[in-house]
């Protein structure tokens, strides 16, 4: 955060020099805990991906038990023809 033109928008925005350099200061010293927009960006992303990893998975044991059940209800039914 540039301080300088910081304090010159305050002061043009009708806030005293007392007043302009006080809300400088508490941004400064919380700015480490302000979130950017590449944090978010970089976090949602990866939450992202990792829902969609879970979601492939789940999607792919799915299909292999609806296979297995198919192919079960296939083997139970010939033998039952047979008979």
């Amino acid at each position: 955060m540039n301080a300088i033109a910081s304090l010159k928008s305050l002061r043009e925005a009708g806030l005293s020099e007392t007043q302009a350099e006080a809300i400088v200061t508490v941004v400064e010293e919380r700015e480490g805990d302000l979130v950017t927009k590449e944090y978010l960006d970089h976090t949602i992303r990866a939450e992202i991906s990792e829902l969609e990893n879970c979601v492939t998975q789940k999607l792919i044991t799915l299909g292999i038990t609806i296979t297995g059940v198919v192919l079960a209800g296939v083997y139970f039914m010939l033998n039952y023809a047979k008979q």
